[in-house]
């Protein structure tokens, strides 16, 4: 695996305590690159005093010998390093990272694995205390969306209901990605021998802080944004408990509601109700947040047409000779309002297609946009 220069010199910025996506972005938006002399550009982006500190910094031998490092690292464990205006960063996240967060999610994205599988991402996830019935359910759900419709089990990785759903996948031989609460050299450190699995069973290990980070209170809640944005084909909450003024509930939870914000399907599964596992699970239904899923067979006929809906829409607009890319659009959104990432999913056009097309037709009168959604006027 090879690193440019431009990845380098990004790495060598990205490093820097106090460097943030803040600075990465106005250096980006400045310079519209990361290649080139970094101390000159510092220059002329920064005041004097500042900018001289800052390059001292980055041209002492202690930092060029910790990118080294870490370079090194993650060459030797195949890792990939998606930057914030890297196209595999945009396609991953989507645009709909813009409209829910204004703006990027961290620097950068490392990831090791196929990260593509994410496409045909579904969300299992739950409390860590969760029962063996819970267990028990998640592991067969994750196992018959991957048997019987291809889809990729995305979850968080901790034990209990996420650690179930992936084994249900892995049980299939099917794709599962594992979004880390911390950085990914920190996760191998202690669970390589099932990241190890999940790679070669053809997934992906995905995290979007620094590779060495350990995991904190702040960095898991953190992590269920990139949870709810690759929920593509929707989110199955199977235990969570209910928040109060005493505990912040489960991390599902939090899951749900971005999940909600960004319009993705929201599935909840109930065993035994009297349970305080099932009290979210009951809220969402009660908010009307969510559609209860009482079995395996249940959750596959609810999502079969979107499925195959995907597949009819599966070949890019350019090679289709039945419709025009504008004509594919339309027909998609006269079935109902979607969001810019639904379209890049349902059409497999890129972003910069699918954007020039909403653009016309936005300026056109044909389409308006609220909320994220656009829809036919």
């Amino acid at each position: 695996m090879s690193f440019s220069e431009e990845l380098e010199n990004f790495l060598t910025l990205y490093l820097v305590k106090g460097i943030g996506s803040v600075f990465l972005q106005k250096y980006w938006e400045v310079f519209k690159t990361f290649e080139g002399d970094i101390s000159k550009n510092l220059h002329r982006l920064l005041p004097k005093k500042k900018a001289q500190v800052l390059e001292k910094l980055i041209n002492s031998p202690q930092h060029r010998k910790e990118v080294f490092k870490l370079i090194e690292l993650l060459k030797k464990e195949r890792i990939k390093v998606f930057p914030f205006f890297s196209e595999e960063y945009k396609s991953l996240l989507g645009k709909d990272v813009e409209t829910l967060f204004n703006k990027a999610l961290g620097p950068a994205l490392f990831v090791k694995g196929d990260w593509k599988k994410a496409n045909k991402g579904f969300v299992i996830v739950g409390t860590r205390r969760a029962t063996d019935y819970g267990k028990e359910k998640a592991f067969k759900f994750a196992h018959s969306l991957v048997k019987n419709l291809g889809l990729t089990i995305i979850s968080g990785g901790a034990v209990g209901i996420d650690q179930s759903a992936h084994r249900g996948a892995l049980s299939v031989n099917g794709p599962t990605g594992v979004i880390l609460g911390e950085g990914l050299l920190e996760a191998l450190k202690t669970k390589r021998e099932f990241l190890t699995e999940v790679e070669q069973k053809g997934g992906f290990i995905l995290s979007h802080f620094p590779p060495l980070a350990k995991g904190s209170k702040w960095t898991f809640p953190e992590r269920n944004k990139i949870l709810a944005l690759l929920a593509r084909l929707g989110c199955l909450i199977v235990e969570a408990p209910k928040k109060n003024n005493s505990q912040k509930g489960s991390g599902a939870l939090i899951t749900a509601d971005y999940c909600n914000r960004l319009g993705r399907k929201i599935f909840v599964h109930i065993g035994f109700a009297p349970h305080p596992n099932y009290r979210g699970n009951i809220e969402l239904l009660e908010m009307g947040l969510a559609k209860f899923v009482a079995s395996e067979e249940e959750l596959i006929a609810l999502l079969e047409n979107q499925i195959l809906e995907s597949k009819k829409f599966s070949t890019p607009f350019e090679e289709n000779k039945n419709s025009s890319p504008e004509g594919f659009l339309i027909s998609l959104l006269k079935e109902k309002p979607r969001t810019f990432d639904e379209l890049i999913y349902l059409t497999q056009l890129s972003e910069e297609q699918i954007t020039e097309l909403i653009t016309t037709l936005l300026l056109e009168g044909k389409i308006t946009e609220a909320g994220g959604y656009y829809q036919i006027l």
